[in-house]
């Protein structure tokens, strides 16, 4: 396990409230970030706070991606978020996660009062490595999470027309699923499944895919959408009217020199966003 520091200062430009085009001071406190390119297998992590980041890959970092290829998803586990870099083959159809399966899972650790980001290798997880029952348990909520994303992707598929679904995130609270199409719309469905308002596009973005776009948790009214074919995350959120795009951040002009995340995961608790 490895605690991660951060090195590097650059600053990330954001459009404001309901206009993909006009731009604010800086990204929410709050949130910790780990990007990753599946192609050069480049990896990063950064804090929205101090606006730094630190390259994860390393012979001394927890789990070196270097040559590896992943995707990363955030999965709310009894009300902690967890980030689990999945190969990149991973299929939860194809039988329930295993230590096989990934490379690591990642949240905060607390050391003299102060949160710091820790990353487990899937060896922790591993029944030949006399892996713990909690750990075990672990991966057990996981497939079951994950199962039952599958269950929602599957029945939402069977509504749309001409249209697949690419990507979807499932509130807790509030039962609303937001669903990115694979023509790069935005779909909104109840827990009944019935749409609850017209679909919407994000400035730039007509197509979606799996491999290539991440929802990351914001707080009770959105969720961040990362599309690397602008190379934005898009704020999507409704304080209570129809679901919309709040505001977008730009990642890619800031970031190392030709580095082009292909997923984003994110946890933390963000500072509030003026609606």
């Amino acid at each position: 396990m490895k605690y991660f520091t951060f090195l590097t200062t650059f600053a990330l430009f954001i459009a404001g409230c309901g206009d993909n085009n006009k731009e604010t001071i800086d990204i929410p406190n709050g949130l910790t970030l780990v990007l990753f390119d599946n192609e050069t297998s480049e990896q990063y992590l950064y804090d929205t706070k101090t606006e730094t980041y630190e390259t994860m890959n390393g012979s001394n970092q927890t789990y070196d991606m270097t040559n590896k290829h992943g995707k990363s998803i955030v999965w709310n586990d009894n009300g902690e978020k967890k980030i689990i870099m999945f190969k990149d083959n991973f299929d939860i159809s194809e039988g329930n996660v295993t230590s096989d399966d990934f490379y690591y899972l990642g949240h905060f650790h607390t050391n003299d009062n102060k949160k710091e980001f820790a990353a487990h290798s899937s060896d922790e997880f591993s029944v030949e490595n006399n892996a713990s029952a909690k750990k075990l348990a672990t991966l057990t909520r996981l497939s079951g999470y994950l199962l039952e994303q599958e269950t929602i992707k599957n029945e939402i598929n069977q509504r749309l027309s001409n249209e697949t679904v690419c990507n979807l995130y499932a509130f807790d609270d509030n039962g609303s699923r937001i669903v990115f199409t694979n023509t790069g719309k935005i779909r909104v469905f109840d827990v009944d499944f019935n749409q609850t308002q017209t679909a919407f596009e994000l400035n730039g973005v007509s197509k979606c895919e799996e491999e290539k776009s991440s929802f990351i948790p914001y707080d009770d009214d959105g969720v961040l959408l990362y599309a690397p074919t602008t190379g934005k995350l898009y704020l999507l959120d409704n304080h209570g009217d129809d679901f919309h795009a709040h505001s977008s951040w730009t990642l890619t002009q800031n970031l190392p020199s030709g580095f082009v995340p292909t997923k984003v995961a994110g946890i933390g608790e963000p500072e509030e966003h003026e609606e």
